[in-house]
């Protein structure tokens, strides 16, 4: 076959098109496949009715702990890259993308969530004039590229987050690990740092959670990075923790990074280009509140770990980049890429909702249309 012949994908025999149809790992992914004709949609099953896979849609971990059975939803991050049709028809930037997160049920339903504080997108109707609240959004019209998966707790009807029984073993952000596409879930342990500090984790089918370590309980953040598992303590000091063991009573955590020694209460681990980073929160109050009403955030410093010398980097600037502290992961975007992103400026939840501090003039401000993004419904 020549190299530059087209060829038409209609005219592939048909016993492939459920095969094809069951190798899809998300439902979005699955519905844009059925969406295209009416061949592919008669040839693959309902997103409702999939087996499970490695990390099946809408999939429900229950673990237990001392108190109470605690669901573990999974949802996704995705950069929302747009067609070259939309492209064609956007009249503003039609280069850049939006950042969404997409809670996928267990019925095949999606549910959109603000990235920062995982509140469903109807929990911002007020904020768009009467009648003009969007009722879908065409998925055709977009390309959808995962960037981090990460596990939250269910929303009610009303669109926020549930809190449930009082659950000390599980705090506000859990890691699946490892976390490779292929990995059944059955096989991941659970990690979660504590209210109060302390490093837990669990599996599907354990009784309770178990402590990783029991000296230290001032844990502040997870993270996987370079398929290794890292967790930072108020000091900053970052230690690896060794999974390697199938034992779960024979995990251990090695000093990873000197101390930072940072005056701020609140330390966040994110990875960008590659390094580590720690985001020293300033705050005056307990940051650890789940309701985040009782602390004042009064500054923000960035350290950058050079791993060849065992030093921490003082930064100023984050080279065009900007960092997302949501309530379940960090991230790290190319500003330039993104609708109403603004470079070298750190976005995080607070007081329930989403705040912006610009590192280079040290100011806070609210962000104007990164979240929601209307325009994202204009195509």
């Amino acid at each position: 076959m020549d190299d530059d012949q087209s060829v038409d994908w209609s005219d592939l025999p048909k016993e492939l098109w459920p095969m094809i149809g069951k190798c899809f790992d998300s439902n979005i992914d699955l519905l844009r496949f059925r969406s295209t004709c009416n061949l592919w949609r008669r040839s693959s099953v309902r997103p409702s009715v999939r087996p499970s896979l490695a990390a099946p849609p809408g999939f429900t971990a229950i673990i237990a702990t001392s108190s109470v059975e605690k669901p573990l939803i999974l949802t996704t991050i995705y950069r929302l890259e747009p067609s070259d049709l939309s492209k064609t028809l956007s009249t503003s930037s039609p280069s850049k993308s939006w950042l969404i997160k997409v809670e996928e049920s267990r019925y095949g339903r999606l549910c959109l969530l603000d990235p920062f504080t995982s509140n469903r997108l109807s929990h911002f109707r007020t904020r768009y004039p009467f009648g003009s609240f969007p009722k879908w959004l065409n998925l055709s019209n977009f390309r959808f590229v995962e960037l981090i998966k990460t596990y939250s707790t269910p929303l009610n009807d009303s669109g926020m987050r549930l809190f449930g029984p009082p659950c000390p073993e599980i705090g506000r952000k859990v890691v699946g690990f490892p976390n490779f596409a292929w990995t059944r879930v059955e096989n991941c342990k659970f990690f979660s740092v504590t209210k109060d500090g302390k490093l837990g984790f669990s599996k599907i089918g354990d009784d309770e959670w178990t402590l990783v370590d029991d000296k230290n309980f001032y844990y502040d953040d997870l993270i996987v990075h370079k398929g290794q598992l890292y967790a930072v303590d108020r000091w900053g000091t970052i230690f690896w923790i060794d999974c390697s063991s199938s034992s779960s009573s024979s995990l251990k955590l090695v000093q990873f990074s000197p101390p930072l020694f940072a005056l701020g209460k609140k330390k966040h681990l994110v990875e960008s280009c590659g390094s580590l980073y720690v985001v020293d929160m300033h705050v005056e109050g307990d940051p650890n509140n789940t309701r985040g009403t009782y602390y004042e955030v009064s500054d923000l410093k960035v350290y950058k770990l050079d791993e060849e010398w065992g030093r921490w980097l003082d930064v100023k600037s984050l080279d065009g980049r900007a960092f997302v502290l949501s309530k379940d992961c960090n991230l790290s975007l190319s500003a330039e890429d993104y609708h109403g992103c603004e470079e070298n400026c750190i976005y995080f939840c607070y007081r329930g909702g989403a705040s912006m501090f610009n590192l280079r003039n040290s100011t806070f401000c609210t962000p104007k249309v990164f979240w929601p993004c209307p325009t994202l419904f204009n195509l």
